[in-house]
């Protein structure tokens, strides 16, 4: 039993390292900068120096993997810094303020799904190889795929 939780919390260290590395990378391919999408939005240019002071302020004037160990230490810590829409506001203040809503939504997600799927499994189950068993088994493979 130790074995099997210990395999299971290493592989979810797995899963997270690859999450992690493909967040990373696939933020690191959109050309441009964070500075530079800010800039578009208000309809203003940043000064190069500014630009270059901001850089330097959050690290990514570093090497790519100094940006990439900055970037696990500040998500390990739960810092995800200040969010460029709201300036004065935290990505972690943002989420625990919108948290009580995804919990809400995903367990009314949960409630239904469990009601439909224990209804369409009842009823295919009372009646085997009829329509309602087929639009039963069709539903569920529908909602396994999307």
């Amino acid at each position: 039993m130790v074995r099997y939780i210990l395999t299971r919390i290493a592989g979810l260290f797995g899963v997270l390292f690859i999450v992690s590395v493909l967040t990373f990378a696939l933020m690191h391919t959109v050309p441009g900068g964070p500075f530079d999408a800010r800039a578009l939005e208000k309809q203003q240019m940043i000064p190069e120096n500014i630009k270059r002071q901001l850089n330097e302020k959050y690290g990514l004037n570093e090497s790519i993997w100094k940006q990439y160990a900055l970037f696990v230490r500040n998500a390990a810590r739960l810092d995800f810094g200040y969010s460029m829409t709201y300036p004065n506001r935290t990505v972690t203040g943002i989420f625990s303020e919108q948290w009580s809503y995804s919990l809400q939504l995903g367990l009314l997600t949960f409630i239904f799904s469990v009601v439909v799927g224990i209804g369409l499994g009842v009823v295919s189950a009372i009646k085997p190889n009829t329509v309602f068993d087929y639009f039963g088994t069709g539903v569920s493979i529908f909602c396994l795929v999307f």
